[in-house]
């Protein structure tokens, strides 16, 4: 009804998610100011205008252990705004920054779906002029995200 998978998680079905250099939500505090990769799936995003009139955004991520916040500042999000209105999942480089709660200041962002940021119909801005705007893409591309799935994981979703 409301659009959910209830029988597993989306990153059930992304064997990248499980690869050893990737950290966990839950372990996020034990890596306090180092360089990490993370991935998650999308929650919930804010973009904000900084004091200088530039624009970062927020990114509430989950993956299997828990909850983390990506932290995209102006430099980065210049780079990796259109891939940021993916419901992901993402692959995240950073720094972790546990003091103000389970942070990750993004260094490199990528969608790791099949579903490119380019096919996306709503792209995101640097700009500030956003009052509005909806954070999430109108259209999820299903058929290019079930399509790479790969009739066994399929399977498995539906089990």
């Amino acid at each position: 009804i409301f659009g959910y998978m209830v029988s597993a998680h989306p990153l059930n079905f992304f064997a990248e998610t499980n690869h050893p250099s990737i950290i966990k939500a839950a372990d996020i505090e034990k890596y306090h100011n180092k360089r990490v990769k993370m991935t998650g799936w999308y929650m919930a995003a804010k973009r904000v205008v900084t004091s200088k009139g530039k624009v970062m955004k927020f990114l509430s991520l989950e993956d299997l252990t828990g909850t983390f916040e990506a932290v995209i500042f102006p430099d980065a999000y210049e780079k990796y705004a259109e891939l940021t209105v993916s419901m992901g999942p993402y692959l995240i480089e950073g720094i972790v920054d546990a003091e103000e709660g389970n942070n990750i200041i993004v260094k490199k962002l990528s969608v790791l779906s099949a579903a490119k940021a380019a096919s996306i119909t709503q792209k995101d801005r640097t700009n500030k002029d956003f009052f509005g705007e909806s954070e999430k893409p109108l259209e999820y591309d299903e058929i290019s995200l079930v399509s790479s799935l790969g009739k066994e994981k399929l399977r498995l979703a539906y089990l």
